[in-house]
C-alpha cells in the first residue's frame, strides 16, 4: 500500500574522501515521486495556476521570448497555463541521441507547435529539423523530482539536464529554474561534481532564489 512520506527527508553526510546519503539515493526518488503521484487532481490543477502566476511576475521570464519548458508526466507541475494568452515562444525538449546520436546524451528543443510523438520514455516531444541547442533559449525551465534551496535538484536519473547543463556551463548565463510541487522540498542533496546548480525554484507555494537574479513583481 502506498504510504505519504511524512515532512522533509533529511540527508545525512559523512565528510571526507566519501559521502553517503541516508536514505539512497534512489529510495529518495522514489519516495518523491510518490509523494507528487498522491497528490489529487484538484492540487495538481493549482499547483499549475499558481507556479504560471509566480513565474508571470518574475521578471527573467519576463524578459524571455524563446522558453524551454516540458512536458509533464509522472505527477509533474504542468506548465500549460504559462503557455496560454502570451507572444512567448516556447520549446519542448528532444532526446539529442535520437536526433544527433554522434553528440551523445543531452537535450535540443523544437517548438510545441510542431507535431509531437511519444519518444522512447511516452514522453511527447516536436518532429521537427528546425531544432535549438539549450544556449539559443532565454529562459529554461527544468522539471525535477526532489530540490532543497541551494538550488540542488534530484533529477529522474537519466542524466539528460545533467549533461545539457553542464555543457551550457561555457556558453551562456541562461536563467535555468526547476519547477516542482513544494512537497518535493529535501532538506539537502548530495551535490556531485557534475551537478548545476540552478538559478531558482518555483513550486506553488513560491519562487526561491538560489542564484543573483532578479526576483519578485515588477512594477
Amino acid at each position: 500500500m502506498n504510504r505519504w512520506v511524512q515532512g522533509p527527508i533529511r540527508t545525512a553526510a559523512i565528510w571526507g574522501p566519501y559521502l553517503e546519503m541516508t536514505p539512497s539515493q534512489q529510495t529518495l526518488r522514489r519516495q518523491l515521486r510518490q509523494r507528487r503521484q498522491l497528490l489529487s487532481r484538484s492540487s495538481q490543477h493549482r499547483a499549475s495556476f499558481l507556479v504560471a502566476q509566480h513565474l508571470k511576475h518574475y521578471l527573467p521570464y519576463q524578459r524571455a521570448h524563446r522558453i524551454g519548458i516540458y512536458s509533464a508526466t509522472d505527477g509533474e507541475v504542468d506548465l500549460s497555463w504559462l503557455t496560454r494568452g502570451t507572444s512567448k515562444q516556447f520549446y519542448l525538449p528532444v532526446l539529442q541521441e535520437c536526433v544527433r546520436p554522434w553528440k551523445g546524451k543531452g537535450l535540443l528543443f523544437g517548438k510545441t507547435s510542431d507535431r509531437l510523438m511519444s519518444n522512447q520514455y511516452g514522453i511527447p516531444e516536436p518532429q521537427t529539423k528546425r531544432l535549438l541547442g539549450v544556449s539559443d533559449l532565454d529562459f529554461l525551465l527544468v522539471p525535477l523530482v526532489g530540490f532543497d534551496r541551494s538550488g540542488q535538484r534530484l533529477g529522474m536519473g537519466g542524466g539528460y539536464y545533467d549533461r545539457t547543463l553542464s555543457a551550457l556551463r561555457c556558453w551562456k548565463a541562461l536563467p535555468k529554474i526547476g519547477v516542482a510541487h513544494s512537497a518535493q522540498e529535501v532538506d539537502a542533496l548530495l551535490v556531485k561534481p557534475w551537478d548545476v546548480q540552478l538559478d531558482g525554484i518555483v513550486t506553488d507555494n513560491e519562487l526561491i532564489s538560489t542564484r543573483n537574479l532578479t526576483l519578485g513583481p515588477q512594477h
